[in-house]
């Protein structure tokens, strides 16, 4: 997915006005390794996303999902 590879140079640069939290990026880039068929890689980038922000609601309920 060429979404991946842009969230992932997100994740990369310097975060700059208007730009989303990493934590939202982490939790994206799940979302996107899920719709892949990815459940490990998805899993690790929610737990990536949480680590960031223990209170992302989004990024709960996903890995909720996955248990």
């Amino acid at each position: 997915y060429r979404g991946m590879a842009a969230l992932k140079e997100c994740l990369a640069l310097p975060a700059a006005p208007g730009d989303p939290p990493p934590a939202a990026v982490h939790w994206r880039l799940g979302n996107l390794y899920l719709k892949a068929g990815d459940r490990s890689a998805a899993r690790l980038a929610y737990e990536a996303s949480l680590k960031l922000d223990p209170s992302f609601k989004e990024a709960q309920a996903a890995l909720a999902a996955l248990r």
